[in-house]
């Protein structure tokens, strides 16, 4: 028998940072007195010592343990018993190990609807990037832009950066806010004489409308005391969608914690929830804006927690949703069931953030809904309105100035002594504005 080292095909490997290599040899010398042994070495050609580790080291076929980054050369060395004994190795196989890349992704956001969205990944040596991302986005450059996004571009981006085989994921949460909606610009009057005056305005949309609840039963969980602030009301159990306390107004200040106490006809497993629209966009189950007073419970209270108003709670009044809820362990302001109860108050909030800020471009730059204005000749004004969210929109409006009369020509009046009435032409040009012109008087 000739000892045989074989081949090891494919010739090389890449492999990343702590995965394992397998190998094996076609060709090898088989049979009685034949005996292998897999060996490394970190320099091609020469130096090979007997590998340690893995599986397989013994046989024909050899799986390293988890490798670290370097270039390492195995060969198998075939040993016969029978012919000498005589050794050969076999072909070499040069394993590469590289690292992994490092990947990091971020972006612009939050944005406004309509902006351009720039994502962004940093790497250390990646050489190729693979972004995917709502609304089937998908992009092979490292820093994409998406022009003039719309409100389907926010959610989970991810990017996969690679390097020799190598990759690394990252990920950022994008943020698409709206620009605030505007009803209408207007100018009042929009024709004024020269020295007149008009009042621009901007309407913006009314106070949110929020969803309905609806329970059936009020045989037990029901509401019987709510106490916040100046709210503390007393009432017994009434079926259907929330019952409208809104009259009842709770005063706070941003930044400011307040002890909210509700007291209930309980049964047993009974649930008390809390929203406030802090942001005052007509859904109560924002983030940071649903508390759980109570649950399960089989007492009637009262129950209390200390309620924070946000720092960046938008000023004015807001709804507050109080829920007595039997079973129910996911808070849901909109819920219809069997037993429990809803009812509706007013949070009013000062000392936090405007609904939306107003900068005209009229002279004295107004930052108000309304304003007014006395040009002397006809001008169109723009309003910018920007919301909480720092997003803007633009309305404009044009003031029409009409000039006086500039002047009658009495020379070409044709005086009629018989009748009342003459002709008379005006000169240069011009609108009447704001004059009156009386009937001729015959004198006899």
């Amino acid at each position: 028998m000739n000892a045989d080292g074989g081949t090891i095909s494919p010739a090389t490997q890449n492999k990343c940072d702590g995965q394992t290599a397998t190998m094996s040899t076609t060709g090898s010398a088989v049979g009685a007195g034949a005996t292998y042994q897999w060996k490394v070495s970190a320099t091609s050609g020469s130096g090979y010592v007997n590998v340690s580790g893995g599986t397989g080291a013994t046989t024909t076929t050899y799986t390293t343990d988890p490798l670290t980054v370097g270039t390492y050369y195995y060969v198998l060395e075939v040993t016969c018993t029978n012919c000498g004994p005589c050794t050969q190795l076999s072909s070499e196989l040069a394993v590469t190990v590289n690292p992994y890349p490092t990947a990091a992704a971020s972006s612009n956001s939050p944005v406004c609807i309509g902006s351009d969205l720039n994502l962004s990944s940093t790497t250390d040596i990646g050489t190729t990037f693979a972004w995917s991302g709502p609304n089937s986005f998908s992009s092979t450059a490292q820093n994409p832009t998406i022009t003039g996004a719309t409100a389907a571009a926010a959610g989970n981006y991810n990017v996969t950066v690679s390097a020799a085989g190598c990759s690394a994921t990252a990920s950022t949460i994008v943020v698409l806010n709206p620009s605030p909606v505007i009803n209408s610009t207007t100018a009042t009057p929009a024709t004024i004489c020269e020295g007149g005056s008009s009042t621009l305005a901007v309407q913006t949309p009314a106070a949110a409308t929020y969803c309905n609840s609806n329970f059936t039963s009020v045989t037990y969980e029901f509401i019987s005391n709510v106490t916040f602030e100046a709210i503390n009301n007393t009432s017994t159990g009434n079926i259907g969608g929330p019952v409208d306390y809104t009259a009842q107004v709770a005063n706070v200040t941003a930044g400011t914690t307040y002890t909210i106490s509700v007291t209930i006809d309980p049964d047993a497993n009974d649930y008390i929830y809390v929203w406030v629209d802090w942001n005052q966009n007509g859904i109560l189950n924002d983030s940071g804006e649903a508390y759980t007073i109570a649950g399960p419970t089989s007492s009637a209270g009262p129950h209390t927690l200390g309620i924070a108003v946000p720092s960046g709670a938008t000023n004015g009044s807001t709804r507050m949703r109080v829920v007595c809820d039997w079973n129910n362990t996911t808070p849901n302001p909109c819920r219809s069931a069997s037993f429990g109860e809803a009812e509706d108050y007013t949070v009013n909030v000062t000392g936090g953030v405007g609904a939306y800020t107003y900068l005209w471009d009229d002279p004295s730059n107004a930052t108000t809904s309304s304003v007014s204005v006395s040009p002397t000749t006809t001008t169109t004004y723009t309003v910018t309105v920007t919301g909480a969210n720092g997003c803007a929109s633009t309305g404009s409006a044009t003031v029409t100035v009409n000039t006086p009369m500039a002047g009658i020509n009495p020379s070409s009046a044709t005086p009629d002594c018989v009748t009342t009435s003459t002709t008379l032409t005006a000169s240069g040009g011009g609108t009447i504005c704001g004059t009156t012109i009386a009937p001729m008087q015959h004198v006899s």
